[in-house]
């Protein structure tokens, strides 16, 4: 099962035995692809990162990390982070919160020691097919569900892993939080404060290859089904909900469906939105990828 959380700070994602966190950068919205070409976001340098670290089980979890930088000075300013998850038997998945505070606490104690690392997978050499049956039995025995996609990579190319410096992809302020924070909740909790990380609002499940169920998280820890379907065929993209939660709900989903197509898959988005004096709202959008 697949399901995506989105946060400010965080995104959670999980899909086929993967979960996910990720981040939106509220704190600068020339971040936002829309505003990037406005006089006032041109002193900005944006680009994206793919780096790795391993949890306390020596389990590999990824990361995608959306960099801003001052042109001007060269400094990091502010990072969104993708955390692209593997579950296993000593993560617990069904908990968000329980998955969130001991995924940040992993990535925290990577960061402070240094061990974030980027992976490129390179073709195999023919003449030596030992080596990439050796990394898919590494990877079978470091996680008990793995991709199939992520197997068949491997049966083909050898991964070559580079250390990356904390400072190419951390803030002094996100720094400063790790080293004062003393487990998970106090990370999550100073994160809060300092770094203003929301929970999330909605998620989603692939119910189908290309067919996905929309969800509302809801602070008990289950996720209320929206009325509706999203479809996305990795060319195409179609969504349609419909509900009772008035306008708040309805930006809020907007803003989940807009991520899902535009910013995560770069589409271009015909949408209408409307509601009505009973809080009855409903979505529309219809989406290609050029």
């Amino acid at each position: 099962m697949s399901i995506i959380y989105k946060a400010a700070l965080l995104w959670l994602v999980v899909v086929s035995g993967f979960c996910s966190l990720s981040a939106e950068a509220d704190t600068d919205p020339c971040f936002q692809a829309v505003h990037q070409n406005k006089v006032s976001c041109q002193i900005y340098k944006y680009d994206k990162v793919n780096f790795h670290f391993r949890d306390r089980m020596d389990v590999e979890q990824k990361v995608l990390a959306k960099r801003v930088w001052s042109k001007q000075s060269g400094k990091l300013l502010h990072v969104d982070y993708d955390f692209e998850v593997h579950c296993h038997p000593q993560l617990n998945c069904a908990n968000t919160n329980s998955l969130t505070t001991t995924v940040l606490w992993a990535f925290r104690n990577a960061v402070l020691e240094n061990l974030l690392y980027t992976a490129t997978y390179l073709p195999c050499d023919p003449l030596d097919g030992q080596s990439c049956l050796d990394a898919g039995k590494a990877q079978l025995s470091a996680a008990s569900e793995v991709a199939e996609s992520t197997l068949a990579k491997q049966s083909t190319h050898r991964k070559k892993e580079s250390s990356v410096n904390k400072t190419e992809l951390v803030t002094t302020t996100l720094d400063e939080v790790m080293r004062n924070s003393r487990n998970g909740s106090e990370f999550l909790q100073q994160s809060t404060e300092r770094v203003f990380v929301d929970m999330p609002k909605f998620a989603y499940a692939e119910a189908n290859t290309g067919s996905y169920i929309v969800c509302q998280l809801l602070e008990s820890g289950s996720c209320q089904p929206v009325k509706g379907r999203l479809t996305y065929s990795g060319r195409s993209g179609y969504a349609e909900f419909s509900h009772n939660q008035g306008q708040d709900f309805n930006k809020g989903l907007h803003n989940f469906l807009w991520n899902f197509f535009v910013e995560n898959r770069a589409a271009i988005c015909s949408e209408e939105m409307k509601c009505d004096f009973d809080k009855g709202c409903s979505i529309h959008m219809s989406c290609e990828t050029p």
